[in-house]
């Protein structure tokens, strides 16, 4: 079962009138919203937001949800995997080209288990990852580890377009192995500091 799933599942039940009563006011029939509470299938945007609307979530949670479906929806057919590792190259790409704009030294990683760039600073070299958004945390956290021990680095970042709530929690984590989850273009500032 996947986070949104579990999430979703977990709020249903919850609902003080019921799963028949929250799948009638969002207009769904009762088997689609178990297909969605036990992962048997991924709700389009528009239904999600329906059922969004009948539970009536603070809008933290909400928020929340969205982000797990959008996760969740991303990797969900091999179309999606493979337009998802393509926008993962372009992203990886837009990153580049703007750190080199800014003046600094940056290399590109071959190997998809990898880094996806490499930034000198003074003489050491930081592993980056660029993700339009993160699906796996710990595997994430492990690539990193990985890469930071193979260029012998104390830092790594992930470079996101923008930073969401999930990801600044899962931040301490992350932090305490020298790695930074920031937007992509916060990192000549934070290097200058450095």
């Amino acid at each position: 079962m996947n986070n949104f799933s579990r999430s979703l599942s977990r709020y249903a039940k919850a609902y003080p009138g019921g799963i028949t009563e929250l799948a009638s006011k969002a207009r769904l029939s009762r088997p689609s919203l178990y297909d969605a509470m036990t992962a048997k299938s991924i709700p389009r945007p528009e239904t999600l937001e329906r059922i969004l609307k009948a539970l009536d979530l603070p809008e933290k949670a909400s928020d929340e949800l969205k982000k797990q479906h959008q996760v969740s929806a991303s990797l969900s057919t091999r179309k999606k995997r493979m337009e998802f590792r393509q926008l993962k190259e372009d992203f990886a790409q837009q990153v580049g080209t703007y750190l080199l704009g800014k003046g600094l030294e940056v290399s590109y990683v071959s190997s998809r288990e990898e880094a996806d760039l490499v930034v000198r600073s003074g003489k050491q070299r930081l592993p980056l990852l660029a993700l339009p958004l993160i699906h796996d945390y710990p595997r994430v956290l492990g690539t990193l580890l990985t890469a930071m021990h193979e260029y012998s680095s104390s830092k790594g970042f992930v470079c996101l377009p923008r930073v969401t709530p999930t990801d600044r929690r899962k931040s301490p984590t992350f932090d305490q192995y020298g790695i930074r989850i920031i937007a992509y273009k916060s990192l000549p500032k934070i290097l200058a500091r450095n």
